[in-house]
């Protein structure tokens, strides 16, 4: 998903993004036609997309018209979420068709360094254990989760293991970047503040239920959900609780955008909290759970559900319906929608779809 990419470059999330307004009209401006595709979030840099398929294969996209620039095969199945810069894209796969966890501690498993411009491997480094959920980075080392709860850090330029902290395997496969700390969860709920350069612990904080969706800092405080309901948000600095509310069930995503944090809750509702207090402004009730995450401007939040064809956009001061994206018989994958450029990327089933503002010519 693309908020771990922009989370690990630093400063505020809404900032940084040069986006169309999700409350104007959208419509589809291209699509890339595939059968392959995952539920993995397609990687962007620059103009470029990076688009995961089945089979361990790689396709590098232009954005502005979704035109195919390289092919990559990895071999195997891609098992993270990639990760680009300017230089390269960092890919992380498995040996064979096994994905499942239970077979992770016997599988192959390998990250690499695919060259943005031509997709030839620059280096490819062998791993006792797959890498799962995304990966992350910052200008020296690539970050990553495997099976069996080890955390590793590659430096970008030759693979080389720089550190490794060994956890329990029951660390979610999420793990945030933000400034010189990584932070991760786990199953049993707790959440680990990590010095990026060495891996050493810098803070702990117990919660209440698992900890699976994602981690969210944004203004010296971190905000993550829990499989009992709980929202949290501790101080960035030393892990105090700061505040903690609850949905209805089981939040599944977390966003931010100015006008507040959004929760995302197996209630089959969206709920959009004061990020000073976690106090309840608005609760939406949905027709079905959202699929995959969400994706917040300060103009609206993006969802897909689990039924039906459309993509939905609410407005996030209080949870009123702005828009729809139709996506026909497309219907969205798991993958979490994206920024590219003047375009929102949705992977769905057949592909992916890029949706901009038709008023705006391409490239303004």
């Amino acid at each position: 998903m693309l908020w771990a990419f922009l989370l690990a470059l630093g400063g505020s999330v809404w900032a940084q993004m040069a986006r169309p307004g999700l409350a104007q009209p959208l419509v589809v401006r291209w699509r890339y036609a595939s059968d392959q595709t995952i539920n993995l979030t397609p990687a962007v840099e620059g103009e470029r997309v990076y688009l995961p398929l089945a089979g361990g294969e790689l396709l590098a996209l232009r954005a502005a018209d979704g035109s195919l620039l390289w092919k990559s095969d990895n071999g195997g199945e891609i098992s993270c979420t990639p990760v680009a810069d300017a230089k390269a894209v960092y890919v992380a796969s498995t040996a064979g068709a096994a994905l499942q966890m239970a077979h992770a501690q016997s599988a192959k498993a390998y990250v690499r360094a695919v060259n943005r411009e031509t997709g030839i491997t620059l280096w490819a480094r062998q791993l006792p254990t797959p890498l799962y959920g995304l990966l992350v980075a910052n200008e020296a080392a690539i970050f990553g989760i495997s099976a069996d709860g080890t955390i590793y850090a590659l430096a970008k330029t030759t693979g080389e293991t720089l550190w490794t902290v060994k956890h329990t395997p029951t660390l979610s496969s999420e793990i945030t970047l933000a400034g010189n700390r990584l932070y991760v969860g786990s199953k049993e709920g707790v959440l680990l503040a990590l010095d990026a350069a060495t891996g050493h612990l810098v803070w702990r904080f117990p919660a209440t239920g698992g900890i699976r969706g994602r981690i969210l800092p944004e203004k010296g405080a971190i905000f993550f959900s829990t499989s009992d309901g709980g929202v949290y948000a501790l101080d960035e600095s030393d892990g105090v609780l700061r505040w903690q509310t609850h949905a209805g069930a089981n939040v599944q995503a977390l966003a931010l955008a100015p006008a507040g944090l959004f929760a995302a809750s197996f209630d089959n509702s969206l709920y959009g909290l004061n990020l000073l207090n976690g106090k309840r402004i608005w609760r939406r009730q949905l027709g079905s759970r959202v699929a995959g995450e969400l994706l917040a401007t300060p103009d609206g939040v993006l969802l897909t559900s689990i039924s039906g064809n459309l993509a939905t956009v609410l407005d996030p001061r209080n949870g009123n319906a702005l828009n729809t994206l139709s996506l026909g018989e497309d219907s969205c994958a798991g993958a979490a929608p994206v920024f590219a450029q003047d375009v929102i990327l949705l992977t769905g089933r057949k592909g992916l779809m890029a949706f901009a503002n038709p008023n705006i010519k391409q490239g303004q």
